[in-house]
């Protein structure tokens, strides 16, 4: 049984999921004028399986504007410099979202745009997804979950459905987000091409569950992205936890949110995160600034976080 923690669209059952410089630049937003400094920088982009390259980290338009207007905040984001967009059909925003890229003038090139199907027949949905967002394609096309294409030719013959997608053009990669690993396994069996990037909850709180998933998406070079990745710190506390991250955190000089982020940057995984607040994502974009953590700082986080269990998304991940 699918678990979700956010009221359903009406009809349908809907999921959730996720080198710098500075410049002193003047935006509107919104019906003023700004002059702040602000920050232009994402992570090291990771190179995914088919060649092309994914940014990191993404601007997540889910969770708190699930269902809700999301122009003001993807403006907000793209102009504090964040250069790729995570949007999702179960969102319920895709329209506001293509809004901002438009209003925001940034060249099409330089955006990465990811957008998730939610249900129904997966051509018609694709399509009407490129229509709501304003677009000619997007980046990355991923199937929210695999509880959803039971309709729709099972695990195999939706991922087939997705790989035609990708041949014709409108989508550069294709991939999956909350699958298991006996979903992977599944997909694996009959794909001509293999995903691109598995979406996940990933934090530390999760590891007993996201280890075997990592494990198998490395052997078949799929990138893990990362959605939730802050919940140690805003969703659920445990003081050894705690104390790890902050003496990370004083050690680079950074904040406990940065050390976070950073332990998912030092694994290769693209890091989804959100927020209402430019001090926030400023913050987020300025761990491009920080060095990786060592092996050593990676698996302090890692066996602690193994010794709780903490999930707020997607339950069927558990079972």
């Amino acid at each position: 049984m699918l678990a979700i923690r956010l009221s359903p669209l009406p009809a349908t059952k809907h999921l959730l999921s996720h080198t710098a410089h500075r410049s002193r630049i003047p935006f509107t937003y919104p019906a003023l004028t700004i002059h702040r400094t602000m920050v232009h920088s994402t992570y090291a982009p990771i190179k995914l399986n088919n060649g092309t390259q994914i940014p990191s980290p993404a601007f997540g338009t889910g969770t708190a504007l699930y269902s809700k207007d999301a122009k003001d905040q993807v403006l907000l984001a793209l102009k504090t410099g964040f250069r790729h967009i995570d949007a999702a059909q179960m969102y319920a925003n895709e329209e506001s979202v293509g809004a901002a890229i438009k209003e925001s003038g940034i060249p099409r090139d330089q955006l990465y745009v990811t957008t998730k199907y939610g249900g129904g027949d997966i051509k018609e949905s694709f399509n009407t997804s490129l229509k709501k967002l304003g677009l000619d394609w997007v980046d990355l096309y991923l199937i929210h979950s695999p509880e959803l294409v039971k309709d729709q030719g099972g695990i195999a013959g939706s991922w087939k459905i997705l790989e035609e997608l990708q041949a014709q053009g409108h989508v550069k990669s294709i991939g999956v987000s909350n699958y298991r690993v006996k979903d992977l396994e599944e997909l694996l069996k009959t794909a001509k091409v293999k995903p691109a990037v598995n979406q996940i909850e990933y934090h530390a709180f999760v590891l007993d569950k996201a280890e075997g998933i990592q494990k198998l998406a490395g052997k078949h070079g799929i990138i893990l992205e990362a959605y939730g990745p802050l919940s140690p710190l805003i969703r659920k506390s445990e003081p050894e936890l705690d104390e790890a991250v902050k003496k990370i955190a004083k050690k680079y000089g950074g904040t406990e949110g940065q050390a976070l982020l950073n332990w998912v940057r030092s694994q290769n995984i693209v890091v989804v995160t959100t927020s209402s607040k430019q001090e926030r994502l400023e913050e987020y974009l300025r761990v491009a600034e920080l060095p990786n953590l060592e092996a050593t700082e990676i698996k302090e986080i890692s066996d602690i976080g193994k010794k709780y269990h903490y999930r707020n998304f997607m339950d069927h991940m558990d079972q």
